[in-house]
C-alpha cells in the first residue's frame, strides 16, 4: 500500500513541497495502521486541505482543527463525520468556531503581514476602503472548505482502481504523462433526494461522491452489479438507462463547448472555409456531420493529409453529430463540415470529445470520430 500511496500523492511537481509532506505523513500512518487503513478517512481527506491551508498560510498545528470543522460543517449528511447531535445549536457552534478562528487570524496578519493568501485577505482593499469583515470571512471559508472533500474522494477512488488494476499502476509509473487523462476518465456520482444515482460531470453536487471509470460498459456493469449500493452503503437506485443518461450529458457538454467555440470565433464552418483553414494549417481539429456525403468527407480528409503531411494522423476528426445537431450548436443552417481554430475554446472542445470517445469505447454502435491515440489508462470503478 505504501508504494501505491507515494505514487498516488506525489505525481504533481507543481506542489512538490506540500506533496512530500503529505506523502511522508501518509506513509507513516499506513505503517502505524499495519498496512491497512481507510484511505479516504485516514489519508486522502487531509491531503488537499493541507495544500489549501498551506497557501492560506495557516500553521500546520491548526490543520487537524480545520479538517474537523470543515467536515462537521459540510459533512452533515454523513453520520461518520457530523457531530453527535446536528441541532441548530450545534451548527451555530461550528460556525462560531470558524468565525473565531479567522477573526484571530485576520488580526494577526494585519499586525504581522507575510506573503501568504491570508495576509492578502486580511488587508484587502475594495474601492479605497478596507474589505468588510463579513466579506473577509466569506473568502476564508470558501477557500478553506471548497472542493477538498471532492478531491479526497477522487483520490480514494483512483487509488482503489490502481490497486485493483496493478497493470494500470505500472503503466502510469512508466508513462507519467498519461496522468491528466487518467483523472479525466473518472465520473463522479452522487445520491439524489429520491435515492437515485445521479451523474455529476461538473463535480460540484453536494454529498459524498462515488467515482467510476468514464466508460459506458463499466458504468453499466457498476449499475448491474449493485456496485453503487455497496459504495454508498445505501439501497440506491441505479436506473437501467444510467449509461445512456451519462452519454447524453457528455454529448451535451461537447455540443455546448462547440457553441462557445463558435462565439469565440474559433470555428470555421462551410466547405470553402474549412478547406482554406486546412491549406493555411490553421485548424487543430475537424467536425464532420455523421450524415455528410462520403465524397465530401473524402475530399476534406485528403486536404488534411496534404496540408499536414506526417502530422495528419494526429489531427482529431469528430463525426459523432448529425447535421441538425451541428446546426443548433453553431447557430447556422446546413452545417456539414467545420474546422476548429487554435484557442482555448477549441481546446475545450477537443478535451470533451476525448472524454466522450473514451466513454463510448467498447460500444460499437456509438463510437464515432477518428483519433488514433484514444487509448489511455483504464481505471476501474470505485
Amino acid at each position: 500500500m505504501a508504494n501505491i500511496l507515494v505514487y498516488a500523492l506525489h505525481y504533481d511537481g507543481a506542489i512538490n513541497k506540500n506533496s512530500l509532506g503529505a506523502v511522508s505523513e501518509g506513509a507513516r500512518l499506513a505503517g502505524e495502521l499495519g498496512g491497512e487503513a481507510d484511505f479516504y478517512r485516514d489519508i486522502a481527506l487531509a491531503y488537499p486541505l493541507q495544500v489549501i491551508l498551506s497557501i492560506l498560510g495557516l500553521p500546520e498545528a491548526d490543520y487537524p482543527r480545520m479538517i474537523k470543522l470543515t467536515q462537521e460543517l459540510f459533512g452533515a449528511e454523513d453520520p461518520d463525520l457530523r457531530r453527535a447531535v446536528l441541532s441548530p445549536e450545534e451548527m451555530l457552534e461550528v460556525v462560531t468556531d470558524f468565525y473565531r478562528y479567522f477573526t484571530d487570524l485576520t488580526a494577526d496578519r494585519q499586525a504581522h503581514p507575510t506573503d501568504d493568501l491570508a495576509t492578502l485577505i486580511a488587508n484587502g482593499i475594495i474601492d479605497d476602503a478596507p474589505m468588510p469583515d463579513l466579506e473577509k470571512m466569506g473568502y476564508y471559508v470558501i477557500i478553506a472548505t471548497a472542493g477538498h472533500d471532492t478531491t479526497a474522494a477522487a483520490m480514494a477512488g483512483g487509488l482503489r482502481a490502481l490497486a485493483e488494476h496493478p497493470d494500470q499502476l505500472r503503466l502510469l509509473q512508466d508513462e507519467p504523462d498519461l496522468l491528466p487523462n487518467a483523472v479525466d476518465e473518472m465520473i463522479r456520482f452522487v445520491v439524489g433526494p429520491d435515492l437515485a444515482v445521479v451523474p455529476d460531470l461538473k463535480r460540484k453536487l453536494p454529498g459524498r461522491g462515488v467515482w467510476v471509470t468514464a466508460r459506458r460498459d463499466i458504468v453499466a456493469a457498476a449499475a448491474k452489479r449493485r456496485a453503487f449500493a455497496r459504495a454508498f452503503r445505501v439501497d440506491v437506485k441505479a436506473a437501467p438507462d444510467l449509461p445512456a443518461a451519462v452519454d447524453g450529458l457528455i454529448e451535451r457538454s461537447l455540443l455546448d463547448a462547440l457553441s462557445i467555440a463558435r462565439k469565440a470565433r474559433q470555428v470555421a464552418s462551410g466547405y470553402a472555409k474549412v478547406e482554406a483553414a486546412t491549406e493555411q494549417g490553421a485548424a487543430v481539429g475537424y467536425v464532420h456531420a455523421s450524415d455528410a456525403s462520403p465524397e465530401g468527407v473524402r475530399q476534406i480528409m485528403a486536404a488534411i493529409r496534404r496540408g499536414y503531411g506526417p502530422e495528419a494522423g494526429n489531427i482529431v476528426v469528430i463525426d459523432a453529430f448529425t447535421s441538425a445537431q451541428l446546426d443548433l450548436a453553431l447557430a447556422r443552417p446546413n452545417v456539414i463540415h467545420a474546422a476548429l481554430l487554435a484557442g482555448r475554446a477549441s481546446d475545450t472542445v477537443l478535451a470533451r470529445w476525448l472524454i466522450l470517445a473514451r466513454f463510448r469505447m467498447g460500444d460499437p454502435n456509438r463510437q464515432g470520430g477518428r483519433q488514433p491515440n484514444l487509448e489511455a489508462p483504464r481505471l476501474g470503478s470505485e
